[in-house]
């Protein structure tokens, strides 16, 4: 027998066994398997359309209506606010899901509230600074005499600290922006010396180290002035003898550091920790709390007061630190 021959599955002779057998079958029973044959693969499709539409039904419970509900709660946001809160309930991943679209909306509304009662501080800041301001028009009518009346006189010295008390009162009462150039802060320091050592001119000098890459950066209003006014009344002027203020400024990272130094009275180690501590406190009035506290709301936790003093080096130094763009 050749190799085609024993290749084939059914012998001739075989296919021709079961042609005569199909043929020897009756007609109904041939019919009876068509239509076995028909019903079983109705009988599959039904069953395939009823596992299709039990995976829809069970997708659209586990996975489409869990997207439309969170969709539904996210669009609700612009009409009815940030009180919407997504619905838990489908599988551990849209549970993950709205908790978390849930905290975010929390955490919206708690920095809003912040920035409200940031803003809130700062305007009842600025309202205490309005209510203690005097008459500026009555002052600078009065200065304009006085330095009128120096001219005349040729009494140079008087017309010094007219026109230095002129430029602080001036700065003082200025609306609009909280802050001005640095080099505008240090003539303000400047003229508060020249007015207080008239007084006083053989207790103290005021030396300066200031970057001048710094001078036409801006800086928050009255945040050098007030300090030196504290060195030189709680540690100056106390103080037998001479005295020496150092005034620098620098550039730290990506903030301004000034540190005001001066070698009179220092501060005793309990009082140093009390003022350091009740830096953060509330107080009423233009002291060094509130500058801390100004420097805090403008940039940040990172800006403010710190105080050092050494009663063996009998050394004081107030690090006042700003960043160089205002907090948004």
């Amino acid at each position: 027998m050749s190799n085609n021959s024993q290749a084939e599955p059914f012998p001739f002779q075989q296919r021709c066994s079961l042609i005569m057998m199909l043929n020897l079958l009756p007609y109904e029973d041939t019919h009876s398997i068509d239509n076995t044959m028909l019903y079983l693969g109705i009988s599959m499709i039904v069953v395939l359309v009823l596992i299709a539409l039990s995976l829809w039904i069970f997708l659209t419970g586990k996975v489409i209506r869990p997207v439309q509900a969170l969709a539904d709660t996210m669009q609700s946001v612009n009409t009815k606010g940030l009180d919407v809160r997504a619905e838990s309930g489908g599988s551990d991943e849209f549970d993950y899901l709205a908790h978390h679209f849930n905290y975010m909306l929390t955490r919206i509304e708690h920095l809003m509230a912040a920035n409200l009662e940031k803003e809130r501080a700062i305007q009842e800041a600025e309202h205490k600074a309005v209510l203690a301001q005097i008459n500026p028009h009555f002052v600078y009518n009065a200065l304009f005499a006085i330095r009128m009346m120096a001219i005349i006189q040729g009494a140079e010295n008087i017309q010094d600290i007219v026109d230095a008390l002129w430029r602080m009162l001036k700065n003082s009462t200025a609306r609009g922006k909280a802050d001005f150039a640095l080099k505008d802060e240090i003539q303000n320091v400047e003229d508060y010396i020249h007015i207080l050592k008239t007084t006083n001119v053989h207790k103290f000098n005021v030396t300066y180290d200031i970057d001048p890459d710094l001078l036409e950066l801006d800086c928050p209003k009255f945040i050098i002035q007030p300090v030196v006014e504290n060195a030189i009344m709680h540690g100056v002027l106390p103080k037998q003898g001479f005295s020496t203020i150092k005034i620098a400024a620098s550039r730290s990272g990506e903030g301004i550091v000034i540190t005001v130094e001066n070698d009179g009275l220092p501060i005793s180690a309990a009082r140093l920790d009390e003022v350091n501590s009740g830096l953060s406190q509330a107080h009423k009035g233009l002291g060094l709390n509130s500058i801390h506290q100004r420097l805090q709301l403008l940039y940040g936790e990172g800006a403010g007061l710190t105080i050092t003093s050494d009663e063996e080096s009998m050394k004081t130094v107030v690090e006042i630190r700003y960043g160089m763009k205002v907090k948004e």
